[in-house]
């Protein structure tokens, strides 16, 4: 039998409780910037798990809380600065190259090799939409039961057939 500590009664509105909400995060620590940073690059809670050894829950609850959601995106537009400064890095660096490579062809297009001069083509051709093209054939046999049937029958009336008839020559001296 059941005993009850208490007198039963009935639950008032005012009489619920609302669910806990998970503590947020009080000081940032480098363990949080760490798990911060792998998220603004896009990594999924159970690749930060394993490389950080944080819970998939504490995870959860990590990316609820807006200190940890403001600390996410100061990353991500971080990682994007980053790489808009290395685009721009890589344009003027290019552009050099190409200045370069262009004055030594006007100035002494014998001075450049075959070889440099083709693979400088192919390059410049690939990177402006003009790659080879690759084509392949492909070919598929069907074949029903009834086909099958008469190339097995077909096979076994000519093993029976003398070699001699079938034009292989088979002469009688042998």
């Amino acid at each position: 039998m059941l005993d009850l500590t208490g007198p039963v009664r009935e639950i008032d509105v005012d009489d619920i409780v609302p669910p806990a909400r998970p503590p947020t995060v009080g000081k940032l620590r480098e363990s949080h910037h760490a798990v911060a940073r792998l998220f603004a690059q896009g990594l999924r809670n159970a690749e930060i798990s394993l490389q950080t050894g944080y819970s998939l829950s504490r995870l959860s609850v990590l990316q609820d809380d807006p200190t940890f959601m403001e600390l996410v995106a100061f990353y991500r537009d971080d990682a994007q600065k980053v790489a808009q400064e290395m685009e721009a890095k890589f344009l003027l660096v290019g552009n050099d190259f190409m200045q370069e490579l262009h004055d030594r062809l006007l100035g002494n297009p014998d001075g450049l090799s075959d070889a440099l001069i083709l693979e400088a083509a192919k390059q410049f051709l690939d990177r402006a939409g003009f790659s080879p093209v690759n084509r392949s054939i492909s070919k598929s046999l069907v074949m029903n039961i009834g086909e099958r049937l008469d190339r097995a029958n077909g096979r076994r009336t000519e093993e029976n057939v003398p070699l001699a008839k079938r034009g292989f020559g088979v002469s009688d001296a042998a």
